[in-house]
């Protein structure tokens, strides 16, 4: 079992006796009769360093929780399944659970106070109606899992597209770009949508909305002009005071953004910002010599407010080195496109090398694993985006190295997808396994990851000369409705993306 991950500066949260969220740590509670509670964090997470230098290194609540609950402690990007089915509208989310793993109250950051008042309310509660607790927490679950829409089979229209580039439109800031007028968060699928539909309809007012908040994001502190790269996000809406974290996924699908610009327009600040951020990547993130890249870096605002020449690389914030299998294919294909349209053959190289390095230590009999580490190998089988993105990379490598075992673990991927995650007409986010408890027993069909799944497919039909994969494209975006995701700004982007590769290529064709 790995060892739990706490705050990089002093703190007592390891005197907690923390467990792995498993069946076996829910009979335990059951056993004792006592009621659970469970905190999820992250290793690049400010406010999570806090709550364990903080409130869970308070004497008093270090004694509380160990004698009257059972303690589970989740890496959130480790287990994202756990996270998307837990999580209390951020980081760090402190939960506490049934025996069954039902939720019975949560929230997020809490000081030491506020945290004791409701763990003792919370033990109360459970020492006088435990039953009652118990019955109301499974009702909520239950009720969740009937609010999940079965797949309907809607027609597929071009017009879809626009109505989702209306919505966007809608909420483009004019002034200093982006969407929204608040907390400013990069959103690479949607910018990805308006360069792809400019060129499509040849319409500068959509590349405009794309560059627009490039050229605002290049120039915000949400971009570290001094090393390259993006912090997570702004709270700010001209992308000022950033969360200091660096994630790989984010990055990668940044830079991407900014090759497609650059390729369109030639501008050089494009230029200068590609290079330094993957410059930032290869420096700080890559495994060299070994390929893949490691998950994030930690946020330190008063390290990343310093000049470069003031930066000592020693005291730099944390670097996350587990291998997670989503982010390093996202990052492959930015190699990928960093090379067609750039001409280095580095970025070549090294995609190659990751995708071995994924190939040996992250693909399993039953798919890709989500995380790989030397102490724990490959771990948490069957998630829905690590198929998606390892079939994704494999597809992009494939296109310029076009080695036969490519489109075999491609092939070998997709019947994986389809045998353990298919669910009727779309595909759920997770396979189904003996340790499923509580919310994990409830399985979604997102949207997102199918559109991208979608996306996928089509290309691969076109590069295997598989009708088959197309006719499963269609089948997946036809399982939802545009109303059943109209103003979910996060699925929107991917769906437009890939109905357009599917319904403009039947048009071409036609033609």
């Amino acid at each position: 079992m790995a060892e739990f991950r706490f705050s990089p500066k002093h703190n007592s949260a390891d005197k907690i006796n923390w467990h792995h969220f498993s069946k076996n740590t829910f009979e335990k509670a059951a056993s004792e009769d006592k009621p659970v509670f469970l905190s999820l964090s992250a290793v690049w997470c400010h406010w999570c360093h806090v709550m364990d230098e903080t409130t869970f290194s308070d004497a008093e609540i270090i004694d509380y929780l160990n004698e009257n609950f059972i303690c589970i402690r989740v890496d959130t990007d480790k287990r994202p399944d756990i996270q998307n089915r837990y999580l209390m509208n951020g980081w760090p989310t402190a939960t506490f659970l049934t025996d069954k793993a039902d939720v019975i109250s949560g929230s997020t950051y809490m000081p030491a106070h506020e945290f004791l008042t409701l763990s003792k309310k919370i033990k109360e509660s459970w020492d006088t109606s435990a039953e009652v607790a118990r019955q109301r927490a499974e009702e909520r679950r239950l009720k969740i899992e009937e609010k999940i829409p079965e797949p309907v089979h809607s027609e597929l229209k071009l017009s879809t597209i626009d109505l989702i580039l209306d919505e966007y439109q809608n909420t483009f800031d004019e002034k200093l770009g982006g969407f929204g007028n608040a907390v400013k968060f990069p959103a690479p699928l949607t910018l990805e949508l308006f360069i792809r539909q400019s060129q499509i309809k040849k319409n500068p007012n959509l590349l405009y909305i794309a560059t627009a908040t490039l050229d605002n994001m290049a120039k915000g502190e949400i971009y570290d002009k001094e090393w390259g790269g993006f912090f997570r996000y702004a709270t700010e809406r001209d992308w000022s005071r950033p969360h200091y974290e660096k994630m790989l996924s984010d990055n990668a699908a940044i830079i991407m953004n900014y090759l497609h610009a650059f390729e369109m327009t030639h501008r050089p600040a494009y230029f200068e910002v590609i290079q330094k951020s993957l410059n930032y990547v290869d420096t700080f993130l890559a495994n060299h010599p070994n390929g893949g890249f490691y998950g994030s870096q930690d946020a330190d605002e008063k390290f990343y407010a310093q000049n470069a020449d003031k930066r000592d690389v020693d005291d730099m914030p944390p670097i996350d080195k587990v291998i997670y299998t989503d982010a390093n294919a996202q990052m492959v294909s930015t190699y990928m496109e960093a090379y067609r349209i750039l001409n280095k053959s580095k970025y070549l190289s090294f995609a190659v090398e990751t995708v071995k390095f994924l190939l040996n230590n992250c693909l399993t009999s039953m798919g890709a694993a989500h995380y790989f580490t030397k102490e724990e190998g490959p771990k948490v089988i069957g998630l829905l985006p690590d198929q998606i993105w390892m079939l994704v990379a494999l597809i992009d490598v494939f296109e310029h190295d076009p080695r036969p075992e490519y489109l075999t673990h491609a092939n070998d991927l997709v019947d994986i997808i389809i045998n353990r995650l298919s669910g009727n007409g779309a595909f759920f986010d997770k396979s189904q396994t003996d340790e499923d408890i509580g919310n994990l027993k409830v399985r979604y069909r997102p949207v997102r990851e199918n559109a991208l799944l979608a996306l996928a497919l089509q290309r691969f039909s076109i590069q295997s000369n598989n009708k088959e994969f197309k006719d499963m494209a269609r089948q997946i975006l036809s399982a939802f409705q545009f109303e059943q995701f109209k103003e979910d700004y996060i699925s929107m982007a991917p769906y437009a993306l890939a109905l357009s590769e599917v319904l403009g290529e039947e048009v071409e064709e036609a033609a």
